[in-house]
């Protein structure tokens, strides 16, 4: 059994369309490109469209709303040009440039913020339910490539 394998070429989301469509078509979801025109309420205007989509009319993939997280934090290192002082033990490492680490166990809450901004590029998953009715799924934020070539 021969497995047909297929180059992708271009951006981010031109491979992922590529993919996409080299996976099989589905005729009830569509991916399409979106420009976001404002964030706060969030207001996308899909591309070659001449009217705005506003928070109400779509669905935001969590990872890309501002999210509260709780991170497990197991020991912090600093270099010899981080001045501080200590009390006590730190339960830590020290090297002999002065760098070390603290040894600790905590917990964080730490606030991601959404990555969306005016003018981002995002890919849109529109789902036809019906003729008349059509959900919108922002999925995703077009990413630049890498400076000095990618794709």
């Amino acid at each position: 059994m021969s497995v047909k394998t297929q180059r992708t070429e271009g951006s981010g989301t031109s491979q992922l369309l590529q993919t996409i469509r080299s996976a099989g078509y589905n005729k009830d979801v569509t991916i399409a490109l979106a420009t976001v025109k404002g964030v706060e309420p969030l207001v996308i205007r899909l591309a070659g469209e001449n009217f705005d989509l506003e928070e109400d009319d779509i669905i935001v993939a969590r990872s890309l709303r501002e999210r509260v997280i709780t991170a497990h934090i197991t020991d912090i290192s600093t270099n010899p040009a981080g001045d501080h002082s200590h009390s006590g033990d730190s339960g830590g490492s020290t090297s002999t440039d002065g760098s070390h680490t603290h040894a600790i166990d905590a917990e964080a809450t730490v606030t991601l913020p959404s990555p969306l901004e005016v003018d981002a590029k995002v890919i849109v998953a529109i789902h036809e339910i019906s003729a008349a009715d059509k959900e919108f799924y922002v999925i995703d934020i077009e990413s630049e490539a890498p400076e000095g070539g990618g794709g």
